[in-house]
């Protein structure tokens, strides 16, 4: 059994617990949109709605992604962490360990806050606090934009292709 077809059962199985009847063409549609999630995941996300849920409908593929995903409050907090962590193990002279460690989104917002030696220079104890607090809010907005370049960029362009940018033809 393939990924999508393992997919598919698993929603089949799950629309059953809803009462619903889903054609064939509606489950490929749900299994297409959750592919790319691992089976396990799917499965856990399904089991935790059907416990938790108050609906008494099947969750949307939207909605089971949700549930997956962490809130940008939480990542803000684990971005902030990291790289005052960053700081402390890899130091100034490490900068491209500490680029490894923290990944691209944290690492743009190094280069938002003036660059890596900079933090390393004016990050003390006595401001910690407040470092941290203006990195949590620069990382939800750095997560909220990834976010809006993902719809904008993506192959049907955001909301069906209503605000793709024009072409200018240089002739």
């Amino acid at each position: 059994m393939t990924d999508l077809q393992a997919i598919k059962a698993l929603i089949l199985r799950h629309a059953m617990f809803y009462g619903e009847v889903m054609a064939d063409e509606v489950i490929a549609m749900h299994a297409n949109a959750l592919a790319d999630i691992p089976l396990q995941a799917l499965s856990n996300a399904y089991e935790h709605a059907m416990r938790t849920s108050k609906s008494k409908r099947m969750p949307m593929p939207g909605e089971i992604r949700e549930s997956l995903e962490l809130s940008d409050d939480v990542k803000a907090r684990e971005i902030a962490s990291n790289i005052v962590n960053a700081i402390a193990t890899y130091g100034y002279t490490a900068p491209e360990r500490a680029r490894e460690f923290l990944g691209e989104t944290a690492w743009r917002i190094v280069k938002l806050e003036g660059g890596w030696e900079h933090l390393c220079a004016t990050v003390t104890n006595e401001n910690l606090p407040i470092f941290k607090a203006q990195i949590r809010e620069l990382s939800k907005s750095v997560l909220q934009r990834e976010v809006q370049t993902k719809l904008v960029d993506s192959s049907s362009g955001p909301l069906l292709g209503l605000y793709k940018p024009k072409q200018i033809s240089k002739e």
